[in-house]
């Protein structure tokens, strides 16, 4: 075992270490190591777990890493890492963890991938992977628990057989291409709590079409976060919204086309701290459901065509920190309630149709570090 981790070396990982034939682990991250891998890497046929995050190391993966059989543990994130994975990695049968993240990769995933049923984290987000992805990648890797592919330029429609991944708990795809629907497969996997699929270019129709995977996901108990915002989803949220775990904290469905009403069952996740509807076609007041979702820190509602007032019931929601209706149809006044929400650093109102005077109760607002009440019908004094 040999760990230099955590420390301030520099210059090239020397080819004389590779003489060290017995070693099982190598631990050379956060450090200032520069160059390539050495190519001779592969004469350490014992390695369990080699380790090289955060350095500053450049050019091609050696293929010679995918001789290791023994290889358990591979991290080369956070690097300058370029051109294509290896082939030879996809075929490591005992390896668990794989973390080529925050590189500039290239290239595909095989279509067909082995099955290596001992991979439980996947990360190769941040780099500039592209190609759609293996049709099998659930049944090839199906004790996965972590999935992270972000921005990268992947495209074509997710697999279905993702679903089979039964374990995964984070699935992270945001920031890529992929198009069509979103799978309703993802309602099999009984350990999610962490969904991301936002900015990419999915698909569902105001008919209904496309919008399965909403009903699908209530079976994942465990959800915690779902944002499906910046895609190309339609019409009406669905009423089935309600039916997903109370334990929900963040759902963002900004940037997308949606329209109608929301509906008013939102107000059942009262463990909610984000709710992100901003950008879209939406109308209808939030009066049945904002007083219910006390724990919400950031509400952005923005951008859309909301009508109606804000309800006294604001008041309820004390731990809200961001907070923008900005771009709608509001009218009324300005409720005085605004003023017991002690945590607000930034609330705009802008580009409504408030009237009234300006509560003197939002100088109790200590946080405030933006204020934007324009374009409105507001009178009388600046208190």
């Amino acid at each position: 075992m040999l760990v230099l981790s955590h420390n301030l070396l520099h210059g090239i990982i020397p080819d004389s270490l590779t003489n060290c034939s017995n070693l099982n682990y190598l631990f050379l991250s956060y450090n200032n190591l520069m160059g390539a891998i050495p190519t001779s890497i592969g004469f350490l046929s014992k390695l369990i777990s080699l380790q090289i995050h955060r350095n500053n190391l450049v050019g091609l993966i050696p293929p010679a890493i995918g001789n290791i059989s023994t290889l358990k543990s591979l991290d080369l994130g956070e690097n300058q890492l370029n051109g294509p994975i290896p082939d030879k990695l996809w075929q490591l049968r005992n390896m668990k963890y794989f973390y080529l993240n925050e590189n500039s990769l290239s290239g595909e995933i095989p279509q067909t991938v082995s099955n290596i049923s001992s991979l439980l984290d996947l990360s190769l987000s941040t780099n500039m992977l592209e190609g759609t992805l293996p049709s099998n990648i659930g049944d090839a890797f199906p004790n996965l628990q972590n999935l992270f592919l972000g921005i990268n330029t992947f495209q074509g429609q997710i697999p279905a057989s993702i679903g089979n991944a039964s374990g995964l708990g984070r699935i992270d795809l945001s920031s890529n291409g992929f198009s069509g629907q979103i799978p309703s497969s993802f309602g099999r996997i009984g350990a999610l709590y962490y969904l991301n699929l936002e900015s990419n270019k999915l698909e569902a129709a105001s008919d209904g079409e496309g919008w399965e995977f909403f009903h699908a996901l209530a079976n994942c108990t465990s959800l915690q976060v779902i944002s499906v915002s910046n895609n190309q989803l339609e019409g009406v949220i669905p009423n089935s919204i309600g039916n997903l775990p109370t334990n929900l904290t963040y759902l963002g469905m900004s940037g997308n086309k949606l329209s109608g009403v929301v509906p008013p069952s939102i107000g059942k996740f009262q463990n909610l701290v984000y709710l992100l509807l901003d950008g879209n076609s939406l109308t209808g007041t939030i009066e049945e459901w904002i007083g219910k979702l006390t724990k919400l820190q950031t509400l952005g509602l923005h951008g859309n065509n909301f009508i109606g007032t804000i309800p006294p019931s604001i008041s309820k929601v004390t731990q809200l920190s961001y907070f923008s209706l900005a771009e709608n149809n509001f009218n009324g006044f300005i409720p005085p309630g605004l003023g017991n929400l002690q945590r607000m650093s930034i609330l705009n109102l802008s580009y409504n149709n408030f009237e009234g005077s300006i509560p003197v109760e939002l100088g109790n607002l200590i946080a405030l570090t933006k204020l934007d009440l324009s374009s409105n019908k507001l009178s009388g004094e600046i208190p």
